[in-house]
């Protein structure tokens, strides 16, 4: 289950923000005070980390969300020039119970070291694209 996610540097958030979240968590807030921005970083991090792409780190414009360059979504309120996307899983026991409904015999290789896992951290950090001396960056991203 997803339990924390944070976020640095994207959109209005400057942060470091980390949110709490449960089985049932809803967003609240004034206009223009990040609830859409949070919901858009989870698609953008499940987007990019979907992409078959390997030279292509960041995912900015694809199936499930179009956010257009770096810059746009980069918060300009801090000199940082990167953005951080992090989140953590917990409840792994619950997970390695849902596979053994399967009969694949790795589901049941790997159950031993899922039932031993408390939770998972994952953290990762973009930065602006690099020109390179042709001039041509990676403006994909």
């Amino acid at each position: 289950m997803l339990t924390r996610w944070t976020v640095e540097n994207f959109k209005p958030i400057c942060g470091p923000v980390t949110l709490e979240l449960t089985g049932i968590t809803a967003f609240a807030g004034l206009n223009s005070s990040g609830k859409s921005s949070v919901l858009q970083s989870i698609l953008l991090l499940s987007q990019t980390l979907a992409n078959q792409i390997l030279d292509r780190a960041l995912i900015l414009n694809g199936g499930l969300v179009r956010l257009g360059t770096f810059d746009s979504v980069h918060n300009d309120q801090t000199e940082d020039g990167f953005i951080k996307i992090g989140f953590e899983l917990s409840n792994a026991r619950s997970l390695s119970r849902e596979q053994g409904r399967f009969n694949n015999s790795s589901v049941y290789r790997y159950r031993g070291l899922v039932d031993s896992l408390k939770g998972i951290k994952v953290a990762a950090t973009f930065s602006r694209c690099r020109q390179t001396r042709s001039g041509r960056g990676n403006r994909r991203s």
